[in-house]
């Protein structure tokens, strides 16, 4: 049995009420609960109230919500690390060869150009990944603030680059008098940087592509 307009704006009009941040979100709970509802009036023979009662009455919605949170978050680092594996054959093999060699020649020089070349490769890696954030949000027909599967890619991957960040300010001194693990930890720093720039873009392309097709 399909339900009518009028019920699925009312499903629609009760999960808006509810503390759930993300149009996606809201989007697959409608869908999940329309779809239950039928089944239950077909099933069960009960009325759409009932139904819409006993569904939401078993659905513990901000689970669903923290639930689709952290998949999206494992599946991002997922298809980070995919992308970075990526490096280590073809064209990208080149790429990840000038990322260690850019590291060693920065470590093999003097110290205040060592440290300047460190700041800049913490920081700018860092700063570019800021394009994903202010300009969509700035164009606000892009929503990417209410969008679970965006917001939770955006924070995959800004956890463990403030994560490293945190990390070289504890072991710099160190790092630069031990070249070996500095550019060992530098290279793999960029690269997960880069990486993840990359899957942003996609994932950004994706969103254009919604919006314009909408």
């Amino acid at each position: 049995m399909k339900l009518v307009h009028y019920q699925i704006e009312q499903i629609q009009a009760y999960i808006a009420t509810q503390n759930i941040w993300y149009d996606d979100v809201k989007a697959e709970l409608l869908d999940h609960v329309a779809t239950a509802v039928e089944e239950k009036m077909v099933d069960q023979d009960l009325t759409f109230i009932d139904a819409y009662g006993e569904v939401f009455l078993a659905l513990d919605m901000n689970k669903f919500q923290r639930h689709k949170l952290k998949y999206e978050h494992i599946a991002t680092l997922r298809d980070v690390g995919n992308e970075m594996l990526t490096f280590l054959k073809g064209k990208k093999l080149l790429c990840l060869l000038a990322i260690i060699s850019a590291s060693g020649i920065g470590f093999s020089i003097s110290a205040t150009v060592t440290e300047e070349l460190w700041s800049l490769g913490v920081w700018m890696p860092l700063s570019l990944m800021v394009y994903f954030i202010i300009i969509p949000i700035y164009a606000k027909k892009y929503r990417v603030l209410y969008l679970s599967y965006y917001m939770s890619r955006i924070n995959a991957i800004y956890l463990p680059t403030f994560m490293a960040l945190s990390l070289i300010g504890w072991v710099e001194n160190w790092l630069l008098v031990n070249p070996i693990f500095a550019i060992t930890f530098f290279s793999a720093y960029n690269l997960f940087v880069i990486a993840g720039l990359i899957i942003m873009n996609r994932t950004l392309k994706q969103v254009k592509s919604d919006v314009a097709y909408h």
